[in-house]
This record gives structure tokens, C-alpha cells and sequence, in this order.
């Protein structure tokens, strides 16, 4: 007969946003989740998550994060030198407006 099969588990990804209104402001509730596969492998399971709270007026973009890196290398060759540079930019952002 055959030996072994084939194991699923779920693995969660991405973020949840609840509002509560307070007269014209709002505060956001953020999680965030990622889960999977941990690098020392034999079937483990890695979760990193983060919890935080975030207010702003109703109608107006609020971030809720970013990312703002560049990289730059630099190297010399036998016939001249060589120049790499990479940027990333980016916003998270989210809006909340009167039902």
C-alpha cells in the first residue's frame, strides 16, 4: 500500500481595519497577520502579528503606513566601474466616511 499523503493547513495573510466614530473623528483598529512556513522547516508554521490604534477626521485619507527605502551599490571592474541604484516608495492609506 502506499505510505505518506498529503497535509493542508490554512495560513493567514493580509489586515483588518474596524472604525469606531467619535463625533467627527474616528479611530481605527489595526491588525495585521502573516503566517507561514518557517525557515527551519519540518512542518512548522511561522506568525508574526501586530496590533495598533490609529485616529484621523471622517473624509480625510489617514496612513497607515509606508515604506521608503533606496539602495545603492557601488564596484570597480577591470575596465571601469559600475553604478546600481534602487528606491522604493509607497503609502498605505485608508478613508473613513459618514454612512
Amino acid at each position: 500500500g502506499a505510505i505518506g499523503g498529503v497535509s493542508w493547513r490554512a495560513v493567514r495573510s493580509g489586515f483588518l481595519v474596524r472604525p469606531r466614530l467619535q463625533g467627527d473623528r474616528v479611530l481605527l483598529d489595526v491588525s495585521v497577520i502573516d503566517e507561514g512556513d518557517a525557515h527551519e522547516g519540518g512542518g512548522r508554521l511561522r506568525h508574526q502579528g501586530l496590533k495598533t490604534t490609529v485616529s484621523g477626521r471622517l473624509g480625510e485619507w489617514i496612513t497607515l503606513g509606508g515604506v521608503d527605502g533606496s539602495e545603492a551599490a557601488h564596484g570597480q571592474a577591470l575596465l571601469g566601474a559600475a553604478t546600481r541604484r534602487r528606491e522604493a516608495q509607497g503609502q498605505l492609506q485608508i478613508r473613513v466616511d459618514r454612512p
